[in-house]
């Protein structure tokens, strides 16, 4: 089984500011302006989690980080953060906000780049068997099968349709060759999931 990838975004409220000594392991040196109580009920949350804040990873101008400003103008801080995984937060490769973006809120629009390389799983070979109708070459089985053929054929309804008379007579073919000669074990060949390109 595979990991599974979790990221965690929201309005946290929390401001983790710029410095990260001692939470170098879950945050970058580009934070945002001073940090306080919440930011550090956030930063020990992604410790114990094992989750790096990839806002604070990439350096960027003051207004790519800021995510949130008060209607004043004058308070702005960072508070809209994306947590990812350790294992796969190289997969993260850009996040900054986009003052621009008209979304009816008080807070920016913060996007991530996320790239991920995943392997492809291949499929277990499938057994399957075979009538072995080389069988058939013996005058003694191919009679025993066209009596049971004939049989099988002369218990098919007579007043079915015509799709379901091809049907019953494709199951009785199938069902007296089954019970006349023995089957062979292969295996299907190797593949992947993911269908080739054309």
């Amino acid at each position: 089984m595979g990991h599974p990838l979790i990221i965690v975004t929201g309005d946290w409220n929390a401001k983790i500011g710029s410095d990260n000594t001692h939470w170098e392991s879950v945050m970058g040196r580009y934070g945002h302006g001073d940090g306080n109580e919440r930011g550090d009920r956030l930063l020990e949350f992604a410790a114990l989690h094992n989750l790096y804040i990839r806002n604070t990873r990439f350096q960027q101008k003051a207004n790519r980080k800021r995510t949130w400003a008060s209607p004043d103008g004058v308070h702005k801080n960072m508070i809209d953060l994306v947590l990812i995984q350790k294992r796969w937060k190289s997969s993260v490769t850009n996040c900054r906000t986009f003052q621009s973006a008209d979304i009816s809120s008080d807070h920016s629009l913060v996007l991530c780049n996320i790239k991920l390389r995943l392997k492809k799983r291949c499929i277990k070979p499938q057994q399957h068997h075979r009538s072995d109708v080389s069988q058939l070459k013996s005058q003694k089985v191919r009679e025993v099968y066209q009596t049971r053929l004939v049989n099988r054929l002369q218990d098919i309804d007579a007043q079915c349709n015509l799709e379901e008379h091809a049907t019953k007579v494709e199951e009785a073919i199938k069902d007296a060759l089954q019970a006349t000669v023995t089957t062979t074990r292969g295996a299907k060949k190797r593949g992947f999931q993911n269908k080739p390109s054309t």
